[in-house]
């Protein structure tokens, strides 16, 4: 059983995959190909699927190893919305990798054939013979030759302690070092940086935070250097918890404050989710990318987001806007207004950052009545071509039978005309059932449009509420949707 945490770690890691004891350099002192899979190809268990379980489950499956990812929550990136970290979910999956959520560890223990005070060791006639079994609460039993620990850290206050120094009175904080926004403890002559310090957070000052990042530990480093060297520095303005990983030509992205730990705050806010184009839609590798913010629904201030897209389709540059936005206090009226280096090759004339922002306007003005939840009760309808809404549902089986299907795109009616239609099509299917049956049909009065981007179904909605329609839009399209069934088939309590 290894842990992940340091560079020694890493390198007892690979030692033990039989590839390198030193980083990058083989037993052998040759050069290795970290794309070429290892000889003996190993069975290896995950546990944790944050940030570094993910990034390990992917090198270890380009060494050519077999990766069961564990986690305890419903969905991989706890830190992001289940419904954002689902979104890797088919993407572990296509690469073999055996994902196992909502269940965690109970036990690790040799298998039968291995004592336990026998060296853990595949043998010369078995390499690949299971040496460790990991138990998971649910009674799965993961037979593997090597068990990666993954499962977060905790500070180290050890030596603050024995100083006498205030450390936090928050559980299960309570072992992290009090510090101001000068980094100085309560010894105003001992200075205390890093992941064993409590700070603020940077979106509310007033709640405190811990925020293990190495971004965060070199900046706080730069203020207490400049106020032990100076006696002056430039306050510590909190943490955002601004993070990245890369999966397999994916890429997630966070900053801020998610929906789910402002529902836990009580803290009012509203959501806006967008697919937009990376770069110029006709422009080769050309990559959708979605974005889901939050914001105050009263003032409109930015208060996080999430970002899913492909490894280039510049989620990088895109969370360090929001991240930006953060820092500055801006609004979504602000940020709708940002004007962004275009040329095809690098981005779009309305750039993704730009239409999540005036979509969060549409919203708060009234103007689009738009969900990040399937209505239970509504009729769906589903605006993409015959072919989409055949081959790749949006919709389970039981809800396909309140599904009604209208392309909208390229019907030449009038928006009342398509409207009516909608509502005959309703109409009908009610007529055709028995009372105790026409919930599964779907309501004749309250609609829910949805499509592959969100932009169609944005169209149909208009038109449905020009023709006084009672109806909803589902955000970001069918990306969005397939995040919410995914984390909704693994538990998720959305």
């Amino acid at each position: 059983v290894k842990t992940l945490r340091t560079i020694s770690d890493m390198e007892g890691i690979v030692d033990k995959l039989g590839g390198r004891t030193k980083v990058g350099v083989a037993a052998s002192s040759a050069p290795v190909d970290p794309k070429k899979p290892q000889k003996t190809p190993l069975n290896v268990a995950v546990i944790g699927a944050g940030f570094i379980g993910i990034e390990i489950s992917e090198q270890l499956t380009n060494l050519g190893h077999k990766v069961t990812l564990i986690e305890k929550n419903p969905t991989v990136l706890p830190t992001c919305d289940d419904e954002i970290g689902a979104l890797l979910h088919p993407v572990l999956r296509s690469k073999n990798i055996i994902l196992i959520t909502n269940d965690g560890v109970k036990n690790i223990h040799g298998t039968p054939k291995v004592a336990k005070s026998v060296p853990v060791t595949p043998s010369a006639s078995e390499p690949n013979a299971p040496i460790a079994v990991v138990e998971t609460d649910s009674g799965k039993k993961v037979e593997v030759n090597l068990v990666i620990l993954c499962v977060g850290v905790a500070a180290e206050s050890t030596l603050a302690k024995k100083c006498g120094l205030k450390l936090s009175t928050r559980s299960p904080h309570n072992h992290l070092v009090c510090v101001d926004n000068c980094m100085r403890t309560s010894d105003p002559c001992i200075y205390a940086v890093g992941d064993a310090t409590e700070t603020s957070d940077g979106v509310f000052r007033d709640v405190k935070a811990w925020t293990p990042l190495a971004t965060v530990a070199a900046m706080q480093g730069r203020i207490a250097a400049d106020h032990i060297a100076t006696g002056k520095s430039i306050p510590f303005r909190g943490s955002f918890s601004t993070a990245i990983v890369r999966c397999f030509g994916f890429a997630v992205a966070t900053t801020g404050w998610s929906e789910r730990r402002l529902k836990a705050n009580k803290t009012p806010f509203a959501v806006s989710v967008i697919n937009g184009w990376s770069i110029a839609s006709y422009y080769p590798k050309a990559n959708a990318v979605l974005i889901k913010i939050t914001y105050c629904p009263t003032t409109g201030r930015i208060f996080g987001g999430q970002i899913f897209g492909g490894a280039d389709a510049g989620v990088d540059k895109r969370i360090d806007v929001l991240a930006t936005a953060l820092l500055g206090n801006l609004t979504i009226h602000e940020l709708s207004h940002g004007q962004y280096s275009y040329s095809p090759p690098f981005g779009t004339t309305k750039d993704p950052i730009n239409i999540v922002c005036l979509n969060a306007r549409n919203i708060n003005d009234g103007l689009i009545h738009a969900t990040t939840r399937l209505d239970p009760s509504a009729t769906i309808v589903d605006v993409r071509p015959e072919a989409a809404f055949k081959n790749d549902p949006i919709t389970t089986a039981a809800e396909n039978q309140r599904t009604k299907h209208l392309f909208w795109a390229t019907s030449k009616k009038g928006s009342k005309d398509l409207a009516d239609e909608v509502k005959n099509m309703s109409k009908k299917d009610h007529e055709k059932v028995k009372d105790s049956d026409k919930k599964a049909v779907g309501s004749s009065d309250k609609f829910q449009s949805l499509c592959f981007w969100g932009r169609t179904s944005y169209f149909a909605h208009r038109n449905m509420l020009q023709a006084g329609l009672k109806a909803t839009t589902l955000q970001g399209g069918n990306t969005y949707a397939k995040g919410l069934k995914e984390a909704e088939r693994c538990g998720s309590k959305l």
